[in-house]
């Protein structure tokens, strides 16, 4: 069987993927795919290749929707033969190749499910408008998860514009000006329109700027969602603006044309809360939902796509899981690493120089944001590396503010790095998610 016999059985047997969706999803031209199943001819491997990954994304949808897997066995061989290809191969060690400060594409294989996109497919299938904030720790999958839901939004006939908070804060110090502008820029950027009747210049300006500028200048009949990634890197004075402005909008809202809202931020050490009204709006009005780690499952599903982890795929998944229990970052890279043949053992090597680097300084940073008091940190020896970072935190006053330990010890679980545990006085605590990475912290906090 070839790839594209094995491509027609799929779609002409599987309810939900057709040659029409996997055409769109794809961004190639049916009549072309069409022509290319039937005769073998006129088709790029640059568009099989696409077609491939396409085909495989839509079964792994469709079966999650299903809840019994039995799309796997049915069409064992077909997927197979598609997972096998000389071409697709060849594309998993490019799309493998992500840079680590990089989001993974909606439809790309690397991307592992985590529970919090469950929870957002549900979101994104009620009736607009569509309010979510996504929360969680550096590299915990916020930005892929966003990605994910722009897919998910277009096949519902919704056009985003994205705006990021990350790219303003590099460019500008935070004055409402250069906001406004920047905005308004953003936004023309990902229209077709060109009717623009007013400038964006002060808070007042954002609801009428939607109503004229925006909502004109979409495409055809779509859904307006605007999505705001990395809110929490926008100065406090730019979010607080952002967060009226919003909420101006929201309140003067139109029944029958509603704007959709996504966002996605990271609440350690508090930076969201220094604005506490514009907070409170977002917190108010928004549907949080936290993503978790990944399951083991996802793992043996990524390391079984790619030929040369395949054999190993059961066994060197439960390695990973036992070291990181699906952390999306340390999973993912420690993955990559070992598809081009580095050793198991020795890509750990590796992601503990990440889990120090990318993880768990930068968390150490936003928790000492909690007690600037505290100007020189140290990590003195406790039973476990929690008590350490907490006395760290603190010093001698460990224990005098319970409440603010209390929103730490989330925001460290949001980093994926530790989890809640009930403790043996019946109080719940929060503990590192392995003993690897236990161990590497400990190391981390002696040097």
């Amino acid at each position: 069987m070839d790839v594209a016999k094995a491509i027609q059985n799929i779609t002409a047997g599987i309810k939900g993927v057709n040659q029409k969706r996997v055409a769109l999803e794809a961004g190639v031209n049916q009549g072309q795919l069409s022509h290319w199943l039937r005769n073998g001819v006129d088709f790029s491997e640059e568009n099989i290749s696409k077609v491939i990954k396409t085909v495989l994304f839509i079964v792994d949808e469709e079966n999650k929707k299903s809840g019994n897997f039995d799309y796997y066995e049915k069409y064992g061989e077909e997927l197979s033969v598609l997972n096998s290809s000389p071409i697709f191969q060849k594309l998993l060690l490019e799309v493998m190749d992500i840079a680590p400060d990089q989001p993974i594409p909606a439809n790309n294989p690397a991307l592992m499910a985590q529970p919090g996109h469950a929870l957002m497919t549900k979101e994104i299938g009620q009736n607009p408008p569509i309010r979510i904030a996504i929360i969680g720790g550096r590299k915990t999958g916020r930005s892929s998860a966003l990605l994910k839901a722009k897919a998910d939004l277009a096949r519902k006939n919704y056009h985003s514009v994205i705006f990021d908070g990350r790219l303003f804060a590099a460019e500008y110090d935070g004055d409402d000006e250069p906001l406004f502008r920047w905005l308004d820029t953003t936004a023309r950027s990902q229209l077709p329109g060109r009717q623009y009747k007013i400038t964006l210049r002060k808070i007042s300006d954002f609801e009428p700027w939607v109503k004229k500028n925006i909502l004109p200048n979409l495409p055809g009949d779509k859904q307006l969602v605007f999505m705001i990634d990395h809110l929490d890197e926008f100065p406090p004075k730019a979010f607080a603006s952002l967060a009226f402005g919003f909420h101006d909008l929201f309140d003067k809202e139109d029944e029958n044309n509603p704007v959709s809202l996504l966002v996605s931020y990271n609440e350690a050490g508090g930076k969201l809360f220094d604005v506490n009204a514009p907070a409170s709006t977002f917190a108010r009005q928004l549907r949080t939902i936290s993503l978790g780690n990944t399951q083991d499952a996802e793992i043996v599903r990524l390391l079984e796509t790619m030929e040369s982890t395949r054999d190993h795929a059961l066994e060197w998944s439960e390695f990973a899981w036992n070291r990181f229990s699906g952390h999306p970052y340390l999973t993912f890279n420690w993955a990559h690493l070992v598809a081009r043949g580095e050793k198991p053992e020795k890509a750990l090597e590796t992601m503990a120089v990440l889990l120090k680097e990318r993880l768990l300084l930068p968390l150490l940073e936003d928790l000492a944001r909690c007690n600037p008091s505290q100007e020189i940190l140290t990590w003195p020896s406790k039973e476990n590396v929690v008590e350490r970072i907490f006395t760290g935190i603190f010093g001698q006053q460990e224990n005098s503010n319970l409440v603010l330990r209390s929103y730490m010890s989330q925001w460290m679980v949001d980093s994926g790095l530790f989890r809640w545990e009930q403790q043996a006085n019946g109080q719940r605590g929060i503990v590192t998610i392995t003993p690897w990475i236990s161990d590497k912290i400990d190391q981390i906090l002696k040097n």
